[in-house]
């Protein structure tokens, strides 16, 4: 199978990565920030290599020539959030790339350990619930580009919400630290893992991921892929 490849810098400081994987889950990284693409025996030969110099904006483009058994993974961040912003679990990883968890496990750890820490902390409260013989669901509270009155009502200092799949409401807070700190208010028992920020007009909007109990374990959302 012919591939190419082209590794250079994007808007916003964005970089590639590519990894490649068999159909029995192993993987490999091709090229990424910390490797330089080359021959990979087993998986891939280079069979044409340009390199442009343009200083940071410096190009390298590939051609290879992948064994039938291999495919390409490309990743490519958000201009302000990492990959993988929008995916709540490993299982939701391991979908969006068709591999194993494990494999998923090895690339994002790998690429963008902060994604890799939160799914590991959903995964954490998920098997904490299941001890208690509860479900899991990931919500998510998304809030911003406030008025300029609401603004001076202390909308960034007020608690925002987003309803579960059930109707109860997840109410967070800003920590210390703000909204990248956020704190969990209510239902109790409720975690928040994660948090993003989207720039724009007014402070832009927040993304914070909350991890909240659900009373009956079948109703769990969190579903690990083996």
């Amino acid at each position: 199978m012919r591939y190419e490849f082209s590794y250079y810098r994007h808007r916003g400081g964005r970089y590639p990565r590519l990894w490649l994987a068999k159909a029995d889950g192993q993987v490999v990284c091709f090229a990424s920030p910390t490797q330089t693409g080359r021959n990979i025996p087993g998986w891939c030969l280079v069979v044409a290599h340009q390199h442009e110099p343009r200083g940071r904006w410096s190009r390298d483009h590939y051609v290879l020539d992948m064994l039938d058994t291999v495919r390409p993974i490309c990743l490519l961040s958000g201009l302000h959030v990492p990959w993988g912003a929008d995916l709540l679990t490993w299982g939701d990883v391991a979908r969006e790339l068709d591999l194993p968890t494990a494999s998923a496990k090895q690339i994002v750890a790998a690429e963008y350990p902060s994604l890799a820490n939160r799914l590991n902390a959903t995964e954490a409260y998920a098997e904490e619930q299941a001890v208690r013989g509860r479900g899991m669901e990931a919500v998510v509270v998304h809030f911003g580009h406030p008025t300029c009155r609401q603004m001076d009502e202390g909308y960034w200092e007020s608690e925002h919400s987003a309803p579960t799949s059930d109707g109860r409401e997840v109410v967070i807070r800003p920590g210390g630290n703000g909204w990248r700190d956020a704190v969990a208010v209510a239902p109790e028992g409720a975690r928040v893992v994660g948090a993003y920020h989207y720039p724009g007009m007014h402070g832009g909007c927040w993304r914070i991921i909350v991890c909240v109990p659900s009373e009956v374990a079948e109703k769990c959302k969190w579903v690990p892929v083996k």
